[in-house]
């Protein structure tokens, strides 16, 4: 708790300093809601700051959402934009996305996604596409679309891990995996919601680096950095970005 106060009285002080009028706080794992206490000194703490200094504070979270309702109204009363990792139907949810016991976890993040969609923060459903639901981009675009009124779909494809393989799920290929994207997109313009990449912005504008946007990761060991990815990727490239 005293690294999450002291990251955002710093960053709120850094805010000041440059004439910027939003104190943004993104939380992201792991899953932040397995720590909901710090994750609430983190909320109003941000709020608190926010008032002292004359910000206006947003903050955003990336969740799986397998949580009690409580947990679900918490987030939804709190947070101005909510990622939901929900990967579509049932079947298809539950077989990139079972609990550790096997037994499903859509029922409690489609609550989540429910008591999320009725409430005033922008909910961006993410999904993770490997080889079994590649061909269904489309038709899972429709789907939220009836059910969870998103603000904003993003697709990102399968990252192969030692425990992907053991699960028996791959990667999707290359070409199938871009024209679904571009299809979807074009389902999401029907539908009144933006459908993205989070690989890459499809309009050109700036990237989501950190480093890009000034932006600061602050790790539960207190390294402080300015990339998304493992100290091992950027320091192969001769990178030091703590």
């Amino acid at each position: 708790m005293a690294l999450a106060v002291g990251g955002i009285e710093w960053f709120a002080a850094d805010c000041v300093r440059r004439g910027v009028k939003t104190l943004e706080v993104h939380l992201f794992g792991g899953e932040p809601l397995v720590a909901r206490d710090v994750v609430e000194v983190i909320v109003h703490r941000t709020r608190a700051v926010a008032a002292r200094d004359g910000l206006v504070p947003r903050l955003e979270t990336a969740t799986n959402g397998a949580y009690p309702n409580d947990t679900a109204r918490f987030v939804a009363d709190y947070f101005d934009v909510v990622v939901l990792s929900l990967d579509g139907p049932p079947a298809i949810h539950d077989r990139h996305r079972c609990r550790p016991d096997g037994s499903s976890s859509y029922e409690a993040v489609a609550e989540t996604a429910k008591v999320l969609s009725a409430s005033q923060c922008d909910l961006i459903l993410r999904v993770c596409v490997s080889s079994e639901n590649v061909g269904a981009m489309t038709e899972t675009v429709h789907w939220y679309c009836d059910r969870f009124q998103p603000s904003a779909i993003d697709f990102e494809p399968l990252q192969a891990t030692s425990e992907t393989a053991a699960a028996g799920l791959s990667p999707p290929e290359a070409l199938p995996f871009a024209r679904g994207v571009m299809e979807a997109r074009d389902a999401g313009e029907s539908r009144g919601v933006p459908v993205t990449f989070s690989g890459t912005m499809l309009e050109g504008r700036n990237g989501l680096c950190p480093a890009q946007n000034d932006g600061l990761i602050v790790s539960p060991d207190g390294r402080i950095g300015s990339c998304y990815l493992l100290e091992d990727d950027w320091r192969r490239r001769g990178l030091d970005l703590n």
